[in-house]
């Protein structure tokens, strides 16, 4: 028994030593805000073939285990053994091939990471004794809401943290407070009645006098404080004083019409940029309806000097 549990030791001394670079791996990727797998060739038997991309995560596992002798021999073992299963064609049973890769074991790092972090959270939370809630909603890539939870607090300076990114189900007032009361505040542990205000936009399911969200939080917590997303307010007045002033409406609805013609066209592309003696002003987007700096961005975004014929449009409002 001696020799098998030294061996047994090594090993998950070895395994341990595995999973600390791979940990900290995964922090880098999280850091820079970069896609941790790839979309196809995930399979440890293709991590031979450099024509393909395998994704961010194995491919610094790859170059990290050209310095690392200990990750060096984890790849070249798993390797061979993925190979091995792979040419035989039979169907191996789940935990048959142990790499600490697979993305099954990838999720669950990056979930024990998230709960420490929000454990950490809110213990600062609660040692802070009150903070505020933020929420909104938008739509990823594949049009699905998504529900954004950022929790204010103070200790010895202002923190704002994202706790939670949620796939709605629903878009009532209601739903949004049982979200954040029953998936957010209780997980972490933290006291409804601590909570001091919240910030979300105007919407009615927000701000609706009986059933908004702001309403039924404030019901839980008799101190609480509504704030209206003042980003949102500025948003609102500039989009109305700019239509509601026939000089502005007409100015922002040209530059806009310009940038799309520009855009519409490589050609005209070619030539905005080649006038455009400043880079900063090389790329001309068009005006965004929901931004309301984009409008301050297209009137600056002009070139420096004044382009020659027809080419050159005067956008500098006269009002």
């Amino acid at each position: 028994m001696g020799p098998q549990m030294s061996c047994h030791r090594e090993e998950v001394r070895r395994k341990r030593q595995v999973l600390e670079r791979i940990i900290d791996v995964l922090k880098l990727i999280g850091q820079s805000g970069l896609s941790y797998r790839g979309t196809q060739a995930e399979a440890l038997y293709t991590q031979d073939d450099d024509t393909i991309d395998h994704g961010n995560f194995l491919e610094m596992i790859v170059l990290l285990g050209k310095y690392d002798v200990c990750l060096k021999e984890h790849l070249t073992l798993c390797t061979e053994k993925s190979k091995q299963i792979h040419q035989s064609g039979l169907r191996q049973g789940r935990g048959s091939l142990v790499t600490l890769l697979s993305k099954t074991t990838i999720n669950y790092i990056i979930t024990t990471i998230q709960r420490l972090m929000k454990a950490t959270i809110a213990t600062e939370v609660r040692e802070s004794g009150m903070y505020s809630v933020q929420i909104d909603t938008t739509q990823d890539i594949t049009a699905q809401d998504q529900c954004s939870v950022v929790i204010r607090y103070v200790t010895d300076i202002v923190h704002e943290r994202l706790v939670a990114v949620i796939k709605c189900e629903a878009s009532t007032g209601q739903y949004f407070a049982q979200l954040v009361v029953n998936e957010v505040l209780e997980t972490m542990k933290l006291d409804v009645r601590q909570c001091i205000g919240n910030s979300t936009d105007g919407a009615s399911n927000m701000q609706g006098q009986y059933k908004g969200f702001s309403a039924l939080l404030a019901k839980m917590s008799p101190t609480h404080v509504h704030v209206w997303c003042y980003a949102h307010v500025l948003n609102l007045v500039l989009a109305d004083t700019t239509q509601c002033v026939l000089a502005s409406g007409s100015l922002f609805s040209l530059l806009n019409n310009i940038a799309v013609f520009i855009r519409e066209s490589y050609q005209r592309m070619n030539i905005w940029e080649k006038e455009s003696k400043d880079p900063r002003h090389r790329h001309h987007a068009p005006i965004g309806e929901i931004r309301w700096w984009s409008k301050d961005v297209t009137v600056t975004k002009r070139p420096s000097t004044p382009l020659h014929g027809s080419m050159h449009v005067d956008t500098s409002p006269s009002f």
